[in-house]
């Protein structure tokens, strides 16, 4: 009995964070709004500008306040362009998207169109079966 030793208790809750490494060079960031979201509602607010840096702390400007939040609830922010740039944005011209002509049936003399059978061809659905209607209801 005295060589047993007692089994290793589990750890809950210690899981690692992900953090971002660009969080230490942005200058924007989005916040996660930890709540109960409506359909379609964005899981980040912001982007908000990084006022002051900790190594577990962030102190943004929010709505003109400084806010300080945890570090594992952001995300940094990424802009295509500058936001601060004054010239504006030009949209590339649309593209014409050309429409399809239906052919011109030729005016050269045919043979005449015989009468249709009076039993309709079956029809086939997109998986292949054929539709056969009772000839009752027709």
């Amino acid at each position: 009995m005295d060589q047993l030793k007692p089994v290793a208790t589990t750890s809950h809750g210690s899981k690692k964070v992900f953090v971002y490494p660009a969080l230490k060079t942005c200058s924007h960031v989005f916040v996660r709004h930890d709540a109960v979201k409506k359909p379609l509602q964005t899981p980040y607010d912001g982007p908000y500008l990084v006022l002051k840096r900790t190594e577990k702390m962030f102190t943004i400007e929010k709505n003109g306040k400084h806010s300080t939040i945890n570090i594992d609830r952001l995300k940094p922010a990424f802009f295509e362009n500058s936001h601060h740039s004054s010239s504006p944005i030009i949209s590339p011209p649309p593209v014409a998207v050309p429409t399809s002509t239906k052919p011109v049936p030729d005016s050269s003399p045919s043979s005449p169109v015989s009468p249709t059978n009076s039993t309709p061809l079956p029809y086939v659905t997109r998986s292949g079966r054929r539709v056969r209607f009772n000839s009752r209801y027709l």
